[in-house]
């Protein structure tokens, strides 16, 4: 996926073939992140903040339930993705740009932890399939949170 066009209110995105169902695959899995994978407090007896703790876990499964109901009409949306020539147009509006970056960044962090945190520095495929396709995942998000973050600090 590379910045095709932009303007003030919004960014389009080429792709390659196949880069759609590898997006839609991807943002699929969402949410990703075990829930009281973060305790409310590390410093407290995590007994006594249990209702708090709750309290959070709660809120988080109702924000990433609205969350995952948006990426879906996200992805739905009349002229979302647009053939041209040989390539496939993908439109973002700018307004969307930090909402998708926690979305990405929610998926690769959850499929990290889900992988076993594996180290990157180690560069080790996994040789399972559904790992394998997890670890595809975790990166192509990786991938898509440079380009969207390059969008952010790009003059155009």
């Amino acid at each position: 996926m590379i910045l095709h066009s932009s303007n003030e209110h919004q960014l389009v995105f080429g792709m390659k073939s196949g880069e759609q169902r590898l997006l839609e695959r991807t943002f699929e899995l969402y949410p990703v992140m075990p829930a009281g994978i973060a305790p409310l407090s590390k410093s407290s007896d995590p007994e006594e903040m249990q209702d708090e703790q709750d309290l959070l876990d709660e809120l988080m499964r109702e924000s990433k339930a609205e969350n995952r109901l948006e990426l879906m009409n996200f992805l739905r949306r009349p002229r979302q993705f647009e053939k041209e020539e040989d390539a496939l147009l993908l439109t973002v509006k700018k307004s969307e740009v930090n909402w998708l970056l926690e979305i990405v960044n929610e998926i690769r962090v959850g499929l990290w932890y889900k992988l076993g945190q594996p180290d990157p520095e180690e560069d080790e495929v996994p040789s399972e399939t559904a790992h394998l396709e997890d670890w595809i995942s975790m990166e192509y998000c990786a991938d898509l949170q440079a380009r969207l973050l390059f969008t952010l600090t790009d003059p155009k």
